[in-house]
């Protein structure tokens, strides 16, 4: 026989590989990701600084902080940069940051910039260029290659393309810190081999939103030994930082867990429809969030929750009647002083493709620049004015729109597309046919006490 690597197996490789390297790494640091041990800390003074206290948190780990940041939160204009300028000029560490998508660690390389911290970054980019690694050593000999990474403090990439060159690096320099941005994002497998070579890391990400992406059935890839559902494992497809947090609060070690409160994105009536999936602790922040709108056409009103009450669609997964609609709300919006770049301030989330492209269709040309995509797409992203359509044909056509926790507490892509609006929430679909989700029918219950109600041939006429 010959046998040779098949690099179509390449995405299976590498948990696999990452397995080994953790299997095959420290017991006692084995222990602690398994949620064996309870992690090691030192102690640390309070401050009545908010920032300033959570980052004393993060400090005084010496294994790992888990970090929830519901929406809004600011975790990484706010916490992330301030703790990596505090370790920044106040240490003399090596941090390796790390993120799910090119698009987060480019968000984080732009903070960094903001506050003057030099930084270099692997792989490619849309909106990095002269930090990229690539373009600093284009030209060098290998001893001044070998300079330049030793003389940087700060490192950021993805977690693929960290993948491929950590070991390299190590071999060359050590790092003190990893730390692992949407790791909510991230299945296990994939970072327990770096955290086996690097040691303290602290993962920051919220598993009440968007769960890591598997094309495997969670049915079929459930953990059945009873030792390791003690240790809160459960499908494939959970990431570490939400089996770590639910076990940390089962076993109390709550000092290991930190949980951001303070947001600044949505109004609080729009903030309400999520409270209750933060144990109602979220708090608003700035003045803006408490005020009434100052523009709003008149048979819109200035309430900030809207339920636009259509019939059950025709076609399956797409509805000309609310595409209609959407452009009619849209172009009151404009007229009646409300929104003036519709390109920058609205945002449409559709649960399918074929409703983004008649909307596309219905749209006029001066319209065109508004993002239209799926939930999945808009996570990270904020509009002053969300428009949620739900084409529904039937009541069973639901469950292909949630993505619902594996306690069945939290629909999480619900969760994703109401608290991507700052100033006002519009929903396009039928109370009947929604009924038969208890998060769907939450929502409504709420709309009702904060929102209003239209039916859609008042928008239409």
């Amino acid at each position: 026989w010959c046998l040779e690597h098949d690099i179509l197996e390449s995405s299976l490789y590498t948990p696999l590989s990452s397995l080994v390297t953790f299997l095959n790494g420290d017991k006692d640091l084995r222990q602690v990701w398994l949620g064996l041990r309870e992690p090691k800390r030192v102690a640390y003074d309070v401050s009545n600084d908010y920032l300033s206290d959570l980052c004393h948190k993060l400090n005084a780990a010496q294994d790992y902080h888990i970090v929830q940041g519901p929406p809004g939160t600011g975790k990484t204009s706010g916490l992330l940069t301030h703790y990596i300028s505090t370790i920044y000029h106040q240490t003399q560490k090596r941090l390796l940051i790390l993120s799910f998508t090119n698009r987060a660690v480019d968000e984080i390389c732009g903070s960094l910039r903001k506050h003057d911290i030099p930084f270099i970054r692997t792989g490619s980019s849309q909106s990095v260029d002269a930090e990229l690694l690539s373009k600093q050593i284009t030209g060098k000999t290998f001893d001044q290659i070998e300079e330049i990474i030793k003389g940087n403090r700060i490192w950021l990439a993805t977690v693929q393309s960290c993948s491929a060159w950590l070991q390299d690096f190590l071999n060359i320099m050590p790092f003190d810190e990893l730390i692992i941005d949407e790791a909510s994002q991230i299945i296990e497998l994939n970072i327990l081999g770096m955290i086996s070579k690097l040691g303290k890391t602290i993962l920051v990400g919220d598993q009440n939103q968007l769960p890591p992406i598997t094309i495997q059935a969670p049915e079929l890839y459930v953990f059945q030994d009873s030792r390791l559902q003690d240790l809160g494992y459960s499908y494939y497809s959970q990431s570490l930082l939400e089996r770590l947090f639910r076990h940390c609060r089962k076993q109390g070690w709550e000092s290991s867990v930190s949980v951001l409160t303070r947001h600044y994105r949505m109004h609080e009536d729009i903030a309400y429809m999520i409270h209750s999936w933060y144990d109602d602790r979220l708090e608003s922040v700035i003045d803006r969030q408490k005020q009434e709108l100052k523009h709003s056409p008149a048979v819109l009103g200035k309430a900030r929750l809207i339920w636009i009450e259509c019939p059950p669609t025709v076609q399956n997964h797409y509805d000309p009647l609310q595409a209609r609609a959407i452009h009619r709300v849209i172009r009151m919006l404009i007229e009646g002083g409300e929104v003036t770049d519709p390109a920058r301030e609205i945002g449409i989330v559709s649960p399918y493709r074929s409703m983004i492209h008649c909307l596309a269709a219905e749209l006029s040309a001066e319209l065109q620049g508004i993002t239209i995509d799926t939930v999945e797409r808009f996570q990270g992203s904020e509009r002053d004015l969300m428009l949620i359509t739900l084409p529904l044909r039937k009541a069973g056509d639901l469950h292909t729109m949630e993505a619902v926790s594996a306690d069945g507490l939290i629909d999480r892509k619900l969760n994703v597309a109401v608290s991507r609006a700052r100033e006002r929430l519009i929903i396009f679909g039928n109370r009947g046919l929604c009924q038969s989700s208890i998060h769907y029918r939450n929502l409504i219950d709420k709309i009702k006490q904060k929102g209003i109600w239209i039916p859609v041939q008042e928008i239409i006429s």
